[in-house]
């Protein structure tokens, strides 16, 4: 599996027609923030790769340290992580139109992923 991190432009110039020509697909996990910055995929860019077969999941919403700050309570940190992961979830179902099949966060380095801790539809709070 061929996993690319972030959703950067240079992706569509330098790998996609390499991994093209020798007919390999890869998964594309994109950070929602990013999308459509300058240096960054578009949205029409992620839908046309996902037509030709790449697959397209979540990263998170500020690609910012998941884990829970020194001081920061239970609480906060679970907010913070609706935050980071919800929204992800729901910008994915407008612009692609179809749920996500992969936890954002899984690792290869053992530990859990993150998105089992976010309740899809149920958005942020606004407090900080």
């Amino acid at each position: 599996m061929l996993t690319f991190d972030d959703g950067w432009k240079p992706f569509r110039e330098f790998a996609y027609p390499i991994l093209k020509a020798l007919g390999f697909t890869a998964t594309l996990f994109i950070y929602t923030d990013f999308v459509g910055a300058r240096s960054a995929l578009s949205w029409d860019e992620i839908r046309q790769l996902e037509q030709e077969g790449f697959e397209i999941e979540a990263h998170s919403k500020t690609h910012n340290d998941l884990r829970r700050r020194t001081g920061e309570s239970e609480a906060e940190h679970a907010q913070r992580m609706q935050a980071e992961l919800a929204q992800p979830l729901s910008l994915f179902q407008r612009h692609l139109l179809r749920l996500l099949t992969a936890d954002p966060l899984k690792r290869g380095d053992g530990r859990e992923g993150a998105a089992g801790h976010v309740r899809v539809g149920a958005p942020p709070s606004s407090s900080a």
